[in-house]
């Protein structure tokens, strides 16, 4: 999905519509857990991905069907699907394809524990530790922390893959420094050098993730069965 910018008072109106919070029923069940790869997914990753990306599908929806943004906005069809479900399936996308990329951080040892839980408790240390102490240097980390722990993540697993099983070879580093040299004339052959290496690793690397998004063995049964029975009313 392309990036939106929003006008200030569409901003208004996402924030006065409220009808995607409106009263979930009480259920006789336990939060669902769905599994990539072996891997647990809790429903707060969910609920994680929907708060930060509610905004963006409003907006589309706005925008680009003329949706009203009333109480009914959520649950209402366009082209046979409502904004409700468009957002769950974008999020399971989303989901997908961090879980993937954190299984990737475990196995690299980059990071032990890849649960939502652990990296919000990680984020409160670490801000309450910088509140207290004012490091220099040091900024709290934001309200879109599994993002941020998601990124740093991917930077260390590029820099380690880059150098392995996605390390360039001189054939490929050689056809690409064609264009690089075109493109960068004034950089120094050195500096043209490692753009080249970059490209080529940030090339692989987005092909094998999607790669292992197509091949992954995913259960969304129980998430599946949640959302229906929650929004069935």
């Amino acid at each position: 999905m392309k990036k939106i910018i929003i006008p200030f008072l569409l901003i208004l109106t996402l924030c006065s519509c409220s009808s995607f919070f409106s009263g979930p029923v009480e259920l006789d069940i336990e939060y669902p857990e769905a599994t990539v790869n072996g891997e647990t997914v809790t429903y707060s990753e969910l609920e994680y991905f929907e708060e930060h990306h509610k905004s963006e599908v409003m907006s589309e929806f706005i925008l680009k069907y003329d949706a009203v943004p009333d109480d009914d906005f959520w649950d209402t069809p366009i082209n046979g699907e409502t904004p409700r479900q468009y957002l769950y399936n974008l999020c399971k996308e989303k989901i997908l394809e961090a879980k993937i990329q954190l299984i990737l951080c475990k196995e690299n040892n980059i990071y032990k524990d890849i649960s939502i839980d652990h990296f919000y408790q990680l984020k409160e240390h670490h801000n309450k530790t910088f509140k207290n102490n004012e490091t220099i240097g040091v900024s709290q980390i934001p309200v879109m922390y599994y993002d941020y722990y998601i990124d740093n993540g991917v930077m260390e697993l590029k820099n380690i893959l880059g150098k392995t099983s996605l390390a360039p070879t001189d054939g490929e580093i050689k056809n690409k420094m064609i264009s690089i040299k075109e493109k960068y004339p004034d950089k120094i052959e050195d500096e043209q050098l490692s753009i080249a290496k970059d490209i080529l690793v940030e090339e692989k690397y987005e092909a094998y993730i999607e790669k292992l998004c197509d091949e992954a063995h995913v259960d969304w049964g129980s998430f599946d069965e949640f959302q229906n029975e929650l929004y069935s009313n």
